[in-house]
């Protein structure tokens, strides 16, 4: 970590990350951050004395009208969240819960090479929300803070919480959602009074004119419909430097409404690589076999990636206006060639002997091989660990090329869509045992 100048890691799928790294770092006088996926939703609130950070899957949470409250952030209001809502089309609702409880979200649009851009809309509220946080960070991590502040408008769905500032301070922050579908005018909060201080609408970059009586201070500010607001309190003397341009900006960014802006996702269309076709043959070559010509009902559903079933997630192929989950299609699929069995070491030899061939990226270029060739006995066993370069590399070589997924799977399935080659019933002793060790169990011949 040193080396590359890192100051923390995320510990995917974990539920902690073991006290050892933290333990380790600190003794190089490099602490580290550490961020568990899970949340620590497993291993208890003494990890988060090493897990400054941690992952929130709050989806569940976002079905409420009434906000939830971080675990972890309640007992240590210095700890950190990312709320991490991947594949969702709109993080309203995921900012709206990092305002609330003073954390941050995860701004993630490219999934592993899907990609799920993020809207106008939530572009801006981001920027907004963003930009509050980072200015008053300090106030965020207050141990005074007080979430379900009352608010005038509870009834309505406007939630808040008070940040107040340390004895060095005299700012005290409240972060406000709108869980409605309404806007929400008048008086939204009523608060302590100090006769010298003055009170901010940060979300509208404004000086608030405050009613005051009986001690205290009725602030009156508009929050639009499943909107935010933050209100600010203290003596001039305590703002930060840059207070006059913050204000500034922020009036700037809240002179349209956020449901002004577009809230139209935006899905990336996947363009398929064209295959070079290869050398004609008149008769079947050796080693392949004939596929004859068909009208191919191509269906395929699952997974290429996580997630559930949303516009523009997984894969689209060439006959489809954008990537879906499921697919079906009629292909008239021509009459080709195809492989018996699996390219092996043997044949993969005579390729790199002939050619010279070697990768642009040689790591871990048939790995399994030892000074250029492969183990003894291993000739006919498929040859492993190899890119689709490499493969690609091969087939040109030999006159062939890869075969279109459909034409895979036509050539194993047939016409009556059967699960697997042999029939619709499970056989163990078809495929290859699993391996539940750290190596690899070589291929059968």
């Amino acid at each position: 970590m040193a080396s590359i100048g890192a100051d923390g890691l995320n510990g995917d799928t974990l539920f902690a990350v073991n006290k050892e790294y933290f333990d380790n770092s600190v003794r190089d006088l490099r602490p580290l951050v550490l961020e568990p996926e899970i949340g620590l939703a497993r291993d208890g609130i003494s990890a988060l004395a090493w897990n400054v950070m941690s992952w929130g899957y709050w989806s569940d949470a976002f079905k409420s009208a009434r906000p939830v409250v971080s675990r972890n952030k309640w007992i240590e209001t210095r700890h950190q969240v990312h709320i991490c809502d991947r594949w969702s089309k709109s993080k309203f609702d995921a900012l709206q819960l990092a305002l609330f409880n003073g954390v941050g979200i995860e701004t993630w649009e490219n999934v592993w090479g899907i990609w799920n851009q993020m809207t106008d809309r939530d572009c801006q509220a981001t920027k907004m929300v963003a930009s509050i946080m980072r200015e008053f960070a300090p106030l965020l991590t207050s141990d005074l803070w007080t979430p379900f502040y009352k608010t005038e408008q509870a009834a309505n769905f406007i939630f808040a919480s008070q940040w107040p500032g340390t004895a060095n301070t005299s700012l005290t922050l409240w972060t406000l959602i709108n869980r409605s579908d309404k806007d929400s005018n008048g008086s939204q909060l009523e608060v302590k009074h100090n006769d010298n201080h003055k009170y901010y609408d940060l979300w509208h970059g404004i000086e608030l004119v405050p009613v005051i009586g009986n001690g205290t201070a009725i602030l009156k500010f508009a929050i639009e419909k499943h909107g935010f607001g933050a209100i600010l309190s203290g003596i001039e003397s305590d703002l930060p430097e840059n207070f006059e341009q913050f204000m500034t900006t922020m009036k700037q960014y809240s002179e349209r409404t956020l449901e002004s802006y577009s809230a139209a996702n935006i899905v990336a269309k996947q363009t398929m690589v064209t295959i070079e076709a290869s050398k004609q043959y008149t008769s079947t070559p050796p080693g392949m076999v004939s596929i004859d010509a068909a009208n191919y009902t191509f269906v395929v559903s699952g997974n290429e990636i996580e997630g559930e079933n949303e516009q523009g997630d997984d894969v689209q192929y060439p006959w489809e206006g954008e990537p879906t989950r499921h697919h079906k299609h009629v292909i008239d699929i021509k009459k080709f060639y195809l492989d018996k069995t699996p390219v092996t070491n043997e044949q993969y030899n005579q390729f790199m002997s002939h050619t010279k061939y070697s990768p642009v990226d040689n790591h871990n270029f048939v790995r399994d091989w030892h000074q250029g060739h492969y183990p003894d006995g291993w000739a006919h066993k498929p040859v492993t660990w190899v890119s689709m370069d490499d493969a690609r590399a091969y087939c040109r070589w030999a006159g062939k090329r890869l075969p279109h997924e459909w034409e895979w799977q036509y050539a194993a399935q047939g016409h009556d869509q059967r699960k697997y080659p042999w029939g619709d019933t499970f056989d163990a002793s078809r495929v290859p045992p699993p391996v539940t060790g750290r190596d690899l169990t070589p291929l059968a011949d």
